[in-house]
């Protein structure tokens, strides 16, 4: 990877449709394989040498390849959902750094007076064409480009919630004792991280913590049977699942229903031979149903999850997993670097659709 270089992040998402305009019809090899931000970088390497082509604009672009600022404005997930679907692996680090860079490129590509054609250089004819520039261009422009393909509407959308949930306890009898390991996942839509707490049974007001996790993050924990999970927010203790019987594959927690902010719990045992898919979208069906999201590997029919709802899969690096709404491509995510979890759910508080995936947790990511 080029050194200056700063970001870290992988695609996650369909093309935006207007970049569809921009398209030559010229031969040169797809960039489908590359991760965002060696595209991003690599674009700007092209742009930067064709100055003249694109006029103001091509003179930033070499600043993708500089160290990205501190926290512009424009790049949390709330502020550019848009980036927030596009960035999808690694750490926590990585990933705010990626934002920084797909706010960066939209800045450049993505104004409406922008052309891949233009900026390539392709329209000057004492130039030699150059296919791939133009190629690479409009492949970046539709990973980050706004509009979205596809946007749940407010009447059956959860928004963000970001007052602390109302408890909701459960309990259950206790198994033998054993540990095991497991991915623990948040589904549930808020601003504000939950800091997950090991509890010795499902009685105690305060244990261990373990792990601290936002919205669509997941990470490995340990725990023995007879223990419980314990959801903390602000430092007041807001949900406690039933009691560990046996290891889960993967555990999450969500919202009850549409209207409804209480803590749900969920586990699921199967395994498969690739990742466990989760659906924390909350767009509902009905008062308590989520919408059934029909899910295709490859384009071949993989499974229907609904919000909080996961499956195994034998999904492996390069295949791509995508979402469907009655009909209706909502987003897709291309396999890479061994996700233990991948989860998609809602791309910053719009209803756009942003893929994230995992395999301890958001300090370490990948």
């Amino acid at each position: 990877m080029a050194t200056g270089l700063s970001v870290m992040c992988l695609l996650a998402v369909l093309p935006c449709g207007q970049g569809a305009r921009l398209r030559a019809k010229v031969l040169a090899p797809t960039f489908a394989d590359a991760s965002l931000e060696k595209e991003m970088f690599e674009l700007s390497q092209f742009l930067t040498k064709t100055t003249s082509n694109v006029s103001a604009n091509a003179s930033k672009a070499g600043s993708l390849a500089v160290k990205a600022e501190a926290n512009p404005s424009g790049t949390t997930p709330k502020e550019n959902p848009k980036c927030d679907q596009a960035c999808t692996n690694g750490s926590k680090d990585r990933r705010a750094k990626c934002m920084v860079q797909c706010d960066k490129m939209q800045k450049l590509i993505c104004d409406p007076k922008f052309s891949c054609h233009n900026g390539c250089a392709n329209d000057n004819q004492n130039m030699p064409l150059d296919p791939k520039c133009e190629i690479l261009c409009n492949e970046v422009h539709d990973r980050v480009c706004y509009p979205f393909v596809w946007e749940a509407s407010n009447k059956s959308l959860s928004p963000h919630h970001d007052e602390k949930p109302p408890p909701s306890i459960e309990a259950t009898p206790a198994p033998k004792i054993y540990t095991g390991s497991f991915m623990f996942c948040n589904l549930y839509p808020a601003g504000k991280s939950f800091d997950i707490v090991k509890l010795k049974d499902a009685k105690a007001k305060d244990g261990e913590s373990m792990a601290k996790l936002g919205y669509k993050e997941c990470q490995e924990i340990t725990m023995d049977s007879l223990e419980a999970v314990g959801l903390k927010m602000d430092g007041k203790l807001s949900g406690v699942s039933k009691p560990i019987d046996k290891t889960p594959s993967v555990m999450l927690f969500g919202q009850f229903a549409l209207g409804n902010h209480q803590v749900d719990f969920n586990r699921y045992f199967a395994k498969g031979d690739g990742p466990i898919v989760c659906n924390g979208m909350p767009v509902w069906e009905s008062k308590d149903d989520g919408e059934k999201v029909q899910m295709y590997r490859d384009g071949k029919t993989l499974a229907s999850l609904r919000y909080k709802e996961c499956m195994p899969t034998g999904l492996q690096n390069g295949e791509v997993l995508k979402a469907e709404i009655k009909n209706k491509t909502i987003g897709e995510y291309k396999v890479t670097e061994s996700p233990n979890v991948i989860v998609f759910g809602k791309a910053g508080e719009s209803g756009a659709v942003a893929f994230e995936a995992w395999t301890k947790g958001p300090e370490t990511g990948f």
